[in-house]
């Protein structure tokens, strides 16, 4: 992972170890994927919202997003390194 958001980089001291899953959560969080429209914490909720028998159509207008986005999102199609572990109140 770079520490400087320079994926050219290679100096070893903007480097550190990670999975592809902290390297994706990094990037979210740092608003440098300009491909997802949906934050980490938006898909959780799509998926909560779905788990709770939502149904795609709502969840797309409440979250502003197409219903193939929403459906992805929340069947883990897209986002799949974001595991039901990151679910708040779910345990590893």
């Amino acid at each position: 992972m770079h520490s400087c958001d320079n994926g050219l980089c290679v100096n070893p001291h903007h480097l550190s170890i990670g999975t592809h899953r902290d390297n994706m959560l990094d990037k979210c969080r740092k608003g440098r994927d300009n491909r997802a429209s949906l934050s980490p914490e938006t898909v959780i909720a799509i998926r909560r919202a779905r788990a709770s028998g939502e149904k795609i159509k709502a969840i797309a207008a409440r979250f502003g997003c197409s219903v193939f986005t929403a459906y992805t999102a929340a069947t883990g199609q897209s986002f799949a390194w974001l595991s039901d572990s990151d679910l708040p109140g779910k345990s590893v």
